[in-house]
C-alpha cells in the first residue's frame, strides 16, 4: 500500500501545475504544494456523525483559499470547519457561536 505523502506525489506527477490536497479522515489532511508537502491534524477526534464531513472539508478549503491564497491555512480551517460538523449529528446541523468563531478566524 501507498504512503499518503507517495499518492499526493504521484498525483503531483501527472497533473504537474496541481495543487493536490488529501483529506485523511481521523488523520487530518496532507497538502502537496509543488514539491513542498505539509501534513495537518485533525482538529479533533471526537466522532458523533460523519456525514457532511467531507463537503464541509472542501467548501471550507475552497472558500479559505481563494480568500487567504495560502493551502496550508486553507487545511487547518477545512479541519476545523469539518470537526465541528463531526461532532454534531447530521449534515447540517444547526449554526451555533463555535462555528460563528471558526469562520471568523478567517
Amino acid at each position: 500500500m501507498l504512503f499518503r505523502s507517495e499518492i499526493a506525489e504521484g498525483l503531483a506527477k501527472i497533473f504537474p501545475d496541481a495543487l493536490v490536497v488529501l483529506k485523511l479522515d481521523a488523520d487530518g489532511a496532507l497538502v502537496h504544494d509543488h514539491g513542498d508537502i505539509t501534513r495537518v491534524p485533525p482538529a479533533t477526534n471526537h466522532l458523533v456523525d460523519a456525514t457532511g464531513a467531507g463537503d464541509s472539508f472542501a467548501g471550507a478549503f475552497l472558500a479559505h483559499f481563494l480568500s487567504a491564497g495560502s493551502p496550508v491555512e486553507a487545511a487547518h480551517h477545512a479541519t476545523r470547519v469539518s470537526a465541528w460538523v463531526i461532532e454534531r449529528i447530521g449534515a447540517r446541523p444547526a449554526p451555533d457561536a463555535r462555528l460563528n468563531s471558526i469562520l471568523t478566524r478567517i
